[in-house]
């Protein structure tokens, strides 16, 4: 809406300035008339004329002097303009005695085009006391008897301003239907635009959204599929010389077993984040739990380290379930995170994993005989990893809690929304 306002703002400056031409086209015709008179080429008497001109001449001139002159942009100027123009036409309508009808419905035009029914109201009620004063004041200009079969005020105002006061207020309301009607019609193009550019907000921003999860998900991917086989390719080549001293030929033993041992990980890997990678909707839980064995039984390998886990001990039925595919690549990037945190921060030699399948939920438990941490700084110790689970399970519904000591415990609790 305060677009709207702006745009009704910026239309009553231009129509003030149209107002203005308008006054100074209006005294130009009125000279035009005093010269065609003054050469017999039209008939208005003198005296009439030149005393209707120089009433005319200040009405018709402000809104030149408000407008173009000291360019004043108060609200106020489209009051004191249409104010003027109703008064010279009243005068011109009175100097004409009762020819001109349609000067007087001129400012109503013009009023229209604001677009505010406050105005025309204003504008329309001006417009009926200036027809009531000017056919008064053509009386007293002494030619009304010249062309009315009538004389005195009473007949004046029964049988001219009453009549021509209705048939005024019948173009009035007409004008007023055309300016309400065409003011709901820009509102609802400018809602409309408003919608329009809303919607194309919404599709940008959700376009955004999804290459941000996108990039967040390749950022997972990248942290805990790769993360973890370098840190096991470390720890080997670390070990290898830590005993190139004792034996240079068994030192070189495992950097090639290690180098081997890398390139089959790189296999592995590959087959293992086929459910990484996956674009399906559903993952089945025997999958899910074929994946993580192997990714357990690589990480025990690559870490010389002890996992234990309950997944050869879930029931068939449990196994033939589906669950979001999301949530199974969330849930293998967490396993190798936690292991991974198990050997690099903790130093841990052997690790439990536990996983349970409930109705609507799954709980997965990763406990390590590492050192672990002081409570107080269970927070601090949260690195990259933790974080973004932490993130992914509360925008689920989820929750992951960490207990320190004797080593290392993480507790993931998602839940799940299970199909046959």
């Amino acid at each position: 809406m305060e677009a709207y306002r702006e745009l009704l703002k910026k239309n009553e400056a231009e129509v003030n300035c149209l107002a203005s031409r308008v006054s100074r086209i209006e005294l130009y015709i009125m000279i035009l008339i005093g010269i065609l008179c003054k050469y017999y080429v039209m008939y208005v008497p003198g005296f009439t004329l030149s005393r209707m001109l120089a009433l005319i001449l200040a009405p018709l001139l402000l809104p030149t002097v408000f407008v173009d002159v000291f360019h004043i942009k108060k609200s106020w100027v489209k009051y004191a303009v249409l104010s003027c123009s109703v008064i010279a036409s009243g005068l011109c309508y009175a100097a004409f005695t009762f020819q001109l009808m349609l000067i007087l419905i001129l400012p109503t035009v013009v009023a229209a085009l604001y677009y505010n029914k406050r105005v025309m109201i204003v504008i329309c009620a001006e417009s009926v006391i200036n027809i009531f004063f000017s056919h008064i004041l053509s009386n007293y200009i002494m030619f009304a008897q010249i062309l009315e079969p009538f004389k005195g005020i009473r007949n004046i105002i029964q049988f001219a301003a009453m009549p021509r006061i209705f048939i005024y207020l019948c173009f009035a309301v007409v004008f007023c239907i055309l300016s309400n009607r065409t003011s709901a019609l820009m509102l609802n193009i400018h809602r409309v635009t408003q919608e329009v550019e809303l919607l194309e907000l919404r599709n940008s921003m959700t376009d955004k959204v999804a290459r941000y999860e996108e990039r967040e998900k390749i950022s997972r991917d990248i942290h805990n599929s790769v993360g973890h086989t370098i840190t096991a390719a470390i720890m080997a080549i670390d070990a290898a010389e830590a005993i190139r001293g004792v034996s240079a030929e068994m030192a070189d033993t495992k950097v090639a077993a290690a180098g081997e041992r890398m390139r089959e990980s790189l296999q592995v890997i590959r087959k293992s984040v086929r459910l990484v990678d996956s674009r399906d909707t559903s993952v089945s839980l025997g999958d899910l739990v074929k994946t993580l064995t192997i990714c357990l039984r690589q990480f025990e390998m690559d870490a010389n380290m002890r996992i234990r886990s309950n997944l050869g001990d879930i029931p068939a039925d449990v196994l033939c379930m589906f669950i979001s595919a999301e949530h199974a690549r969330f849930l293998y990037g967490t396993t190798q995170e936690c292991l991974t945190n198990s050997v690099k921060h903790g130093k841990a030699s052997n690790v439990t994993l536990n996983m349970r399948f409930g109705g609507d939920y799954i709980e997965m438990v990763v406990t390590d005989n590492g050192f672990g941490q002081l409570p107080s700084k269970a927070e601090e110790s949260k690195g990259f990893g933790l974080k973004k689970i932490e993130s992914y399970l509360k925008a689920n519904g989820g929750y992951i809690t960490c207990r320190s000591g004797p080593g290392f415990s993480v507790t993931i609790w998602l839940p799940i929304e299970v199909t046959d």
